[in-house]
């Protein structure tokens, strides 16, 4: 089963997206849409700051380290030849 959430994004690039994040149940990944400018934003930024609120519970925050992200994803990029 797959579920869809909307959610914030935080980033130290000072921008804040909304996100609508896809988990399977069990599952070890969350998946989001990186329209509107989202991945040149991680690109530039060195933090990141993740809400999430899970079947009507008060939110929680995670921080994640995005030191790195911009070479990363410039791999990625070169690697499937995308525009990214």
């Amino acid at each position: 089963m797959i579920e869809k959430y909307t959610t914030r994004l935080w980033l130290s690039a000072a921008k804040v997206h909304a996100l609508s994040l896809k988990i399977r149940r069990g599952g070890e990944f969350i998946h989001f849409d990186g329209r509107d400018g989202f991945i040149s934003n991680i690109a530039s930024s060195n933090k990141a700051l993740l809400e999430l609120q899970w079947q009507g519970q008060q939110p929680t925050y995670f921080e994640f380290s995005l030191n790195g992200s911009s070479k990363e994803l410039s791999e990625i990029k070169k690697s499937c030849k995308a525009s990214l």
